[in-house]
């Protein structure tokens, strides 16, 4: 079975790696996806998410 989250996100820049890092945590050696939709940001959400994915 695959975990999947789904999170929205709006000018949230300032706690995005914190959650990612939680989520990862959290979830052990379970199978997962993490899919952040942005919704427009202006704060830098959007390349905070891509440093992540790297």
């Amino acid at each position: 079975m695959k975990i999947s989250f789904v999170i929205p996100v709006y000018n949230e820049k300032d706690s995005l790696v914190e959650l990612y890092e939680e989520i990862i945590s959290s979830i052990g050696s379970k199978k997962y996806e993490i899919i952040f939709v942005d919704d427009g940001s202006t704060d830098g959400s959007v390349e905070i998410l891509r440093n992540l994915t790297m």
